[in-house]
């Protein structure tokens, strides 16, 4: 078994499918089409914290799912990093799941880390969580005003609980798209919400 091999094929399962998620607070709704890019797996696996090694072949970062893919990059080679256990490992484990919290009901947060009760480092719009599993995904926009949102970050949280301090929102309803077919499932619904919304 290959952890960081399972990842990338979960992410590049991903690609081809697009979330609209609706949420709602105070009267306001929150509307976020959540989109996924390859080259976004990088970060998400954690590869910015393994500058304590040098694996055995060079690539971009955009070229870093494929190669992944591929087998030129296995976990066997990452492991030797220092952050491995205490980081990385949790990025993976988290990308492994993360396809099963967005076809489930989960919590969205809006996160500010000015809020946060610790420091971090981490920026973004909105943060999802999977209370079962403690499943953390971040992600933003790509630009202010902007509609779609890209990933950030994702991780199993520990003891540092990212919820603190930030406003949790009403999911309303969760729509998947596969993007080859135009195919449309609803994921979730909230009892009352009206589904043309």
């Amino acid at each position: 078994m290959d952890l960081l091999y399972d990842a990338a094929m979960v992410w590049n399962h991903l690609l081809g499918y697009k979330y609209d998620i609706v949420c709602g607070r105070s009267g306001v709704l929150y509307p976020i089409s959540l989109d996924f890019e390859a080259s976004e797996f990088y970060h998400l696996a954690g590869f910015p914290h393994m500058k304590d090694i040098v694996l055995p072949v060079r690539f971009s970062q955009k070229q870093t799912l494929s190669k992944v893919l591929k087998g030129t990059v296995k976990e066997s080679m990452i492991v030797k990093s220092d952050n491995y256990e205490p980081i990385i490992r949790r990025k993976l484990e988290a990308l492994t799941q993360l396809e099963e919290l967005l076809n489930s009901p989960f919590q969205v947060y809006q996160y500010d880390r000015w809020k946060s009760p610790f420091y971090t480092e981490i920026r973004a719009r909105y943060l999802l969580v999977d209370e079962k599993t403690q499943v953390v995904f971040l992600f933003t926009d790509t630009s202010d005003g902007g509609a779609t949102y890209f990933a950030r970050s994702t991780f199993v949280m520990d003891h540092r609980d990212f919820r603190k301090g930030q406003t949790k929102l009403t999911v309303l309803k969760i729509n998947r798209t596969e993007l080859a077919t135009g195919r449309e499932d609803v994921i979730y619904c909230r009892e009352g919400f009206a589904s043309e919304q």
